[in-house]
């Protein structure tokens, strides 16, 4: 149906709420959205508010309380398997190369590993590593590896990347050096992109749309669209344009912390 080839992700009416021993805890209140294909949409809200909750929900990882996840038409209730998950720590195995790091996704989706070989060295050399791919984890620096496991979330070419706090433990050179070779490779391949980000100019810069939390329980407060022309460039973070983005945003997020603070 064209709802379902235009909306790769679709959000409806999703809440959570959490048993605990001291209580019920409400982390998500009926939150919506569409995301469309190719799309790059980050979110941003205050510290605890729900943020990587919602995307464990949309990735089947958590079973939402109420509402409804679906993608390309799809009800998710389940693990949804054709997708790249990329966290804020990178998971690699010590004792596998950079290369064979990448390549632990193919394995365990029992796919060809010969097959993928030259597919996982030419991302690596995409990102940055053509001559690391042969090197450990432990020799490898953070920005590094935080790449390596990008490239393990691409290997098997998935259609929709989501991704939390990925640069979240990185220096803030590096987390821009890895954005941009993000932005790169997200125009090259069309990828639709879903990005959980503490990062207001990170999630401008990447962006075709942030989404605004509010404090939990968590709802979207604002959408706001990124004007900023494609392919992004670092010099667009010194343009007023982007000033604009990112002070409407601080603003937002200030504001919900001071209700928080009431509250």
């Amino acid at each position: 149906m064209p709802n379902e080839v235009m909306h790769h992700i679709g959000v409806r009416d999703l809440s959570k709420t959490f048993e605990t021993p001291m209580g019920s805890v409400e982390a998500l209140s009926t939150v919506s959205f569409d995301i469309a294909v190719g799309e790059f949409v980050s979110i941003v809200g205050p510290s605890g508010c729900g943020k990587s909750t919602l995307l464990k929900i949309v990735a089947g990882l958590l079973p939402a309380t109420t509402g409804s996840v679906t993608i390309n038409g799809e009800s998710v209730i389940k693990p949804f398997t054709d997708l790249g998950i990329v966290f804020q720590r990178d998971l690699l195995l010590e004792s596998r190369t950079a290369l064979d790091n990448v390549l632990l996704q193919v394995e365990m989706r029992g796919l060809n590993k010969d097959a993928y070989k030259e597919r996982g060295s030419e991302l690596l050399e995409r990102m940055g590593l053509g001559g690391f791919i042969d090197k450990y984890p432990w020799q490898l620096s953070g920005g590094m590896r935080q790449r390596v496991s990008i490239c393990r979330a691409l290997i098997h070419d998935p259609p929709l990347m989501l991704m939390d706090e990925p640069f979240g433990a990185l220096d803030a050179l590096t987390r821009e050096e890895i954005a941009l070779d993000l932005a790169r490779l997200c125009e090259r391949t069309k990828k639709t992109v879903l990005f959980i980000t503490h990062s207001i100019s990170e999630a401008v810069f990447l962006s075709d749309r942030v989404f605004v939390m509010t404090a939990r329980p968590a709802r979207i407060a604002k959408e706001i669209a990124i004007e900023l022309p494609r392919p992004r460039r670092s010099e667009q973070q010194e343009e007023r344009l982007f000033a604009r983005h990112t002070g409407e945003i601080r603003s937002l997020l200030f504001r919900e912390e001071k209700r928080q603070e009431r509250d």
